[in-house]
């Protein structure tokens, strides 16, 4: 089993080599979806939940393609950016579906991210479902009070709503840290000893190879050009 951070820096370097790529050939973007697969193999994600998660670039890219094609750009241009668009996003979708969140956290933690904000995410995490739950209630509360008007008035109702769920999250977060630090919690988290075996040195290896030969065939191309 590949661990989290193996998986991060494997993810990032392909990530890296996509953007550090000036022209994005044929022949190299096959070598990206190459190495997307095996990753998909080796993170055993499946392959139909992966093209669900890129296709959620898909509203956010054409934004930027409306923008970039009001600004001249060239059709190659654009052509590039949306290749390198759904490359990205469909590295990020195979890290999404292939680890589970508290993993990732615990593998971010031993790249170094500071053990505060990996707390603060893992309680985001956590309590996700308590807070859209609490906006639900007052979504139907809402609705069973409501008595028609306009767009001003409906949009006075929904700053109500945010300011009062803002007020009442920070409330409710208040009240379970002190509960928390009054049963000894403690935000260092605790040292963790880990092996990394073939797959681990597999996945990052392979990922810092593409990286290597996307920048280095790119120099010797621009050298005998």
């Amino acid at each position: 089993m590949v661990r989290p951070e193996s998986r991060v820096i494997a993810i990032f370097c392909l990530i890296l080599a996509v953007a550090l790529d000036p022209a994005l050939p044929w022949w190299r973007g096959a070598l990206y979806l190459l190495y997307l697969a095996g990753l998909i193999r080796l993170f055993q994600a499946p392959l139909l939940r992966v093209c669900k998660r890129t296709l959620l670039v898909l509203p956010f890219l054409l934004v930027v393609l409306v923008f970039a094609a009001w600004s001249a750009a060239s059709p190659e241009r654009l052509f590039l950016l949306v290749q390198k668009a759904l490359l990205s996003a469909a590295a990020l979708a195979v890290l999404g579906v292939g680890t589970d969140f508290p993993s990732l956290l615990k593998g971010l933690h031993r790249l170094g991210l500071p053990s505060m904000l990996v707390m603060m995410l893992s309680f985001m995490y956590r309590y996700l479902d308590l807070l859209l739950g609490e906006a639900k209630r007052m979504e139907i509360a809402r609705n069973q009070r409501y008595f028609g008007g306009g767009y001003l008035r409906q949009l006075r109702v929904l700053g109500n709503m945010i300011g009062s769920l803002f007020l009442r999250t920070y409330e409710r977060g208040e009240r379970i840290y002190q509960a928390m630090i009054l049963r000894g919690y403690s935000a260092e988290a605790k040292p963790e000893t880990v092996t990394y075996g073939l797959v681990d040195k597999i996945a990052v290896f392979s990922a810092l190879g593409v990286l290597v030969f996307v920048v280095g065939t790119e120099h010797l191309w621009r050298l005998w050009s």
